[in-house]
C-alpha cells in the first residue's frame, strides 16, 4: 500500500512541476507580447498616479522593466522555459 501511495504522491508532483513549469513559460511569453501595453500603463500611472504611493510604485517598476537585466533574464527566461516546456 506505502509503494502505491509513493507512485501516486510522485506522478502529482511531477505534474504539478510540469504546469509549473508551462505556467511560468505563458506568463514570460505574456509580458513579452503586452510590454509596450505594460510601459505606456505604468508612465500613465507615474505622470496621473492619484497618490505618491502609486508615484513610487509604478515609477520604481518602471525604471527596472527598461533596464537591460530585466529585458536580458526575461528573454533567457522565455527561451529556456520553452525549450523545457518542448521537451516536457
Amino acid at each position: 500500500m506505502r509503494l502505491v501511495e509513493w507512485l501516486i504522491k510522485s506522478v502529482i508532483y511531477i505534474e504539478v512541476e510540469l504546469l509549473t513549469g508551462a505556467l511560468i513559460f505563458y506568463s514570460t511569453y505574456s509580458l513579452i507580447d503586452m510590454y509596450g501595453a505594460t510601459i505606456i500603463v505604468l508612465v500613465n500611472m507615474v505622470q496621473e498616479g492619484s497618490s505618491n504611493s502609486i508615484h513610487e510604485e509604478a515609477g520604481g517598476c518602471l525604471i527596472v522593466m527598461k533596464s537591460f537585466e530585466f529585458i536580458f533574464v526575461l528573454y533567457f527566461m522565455h527561451k529556456i522555459i520553452g525549450t523545457t516546456d518542448l521537451l516536457c
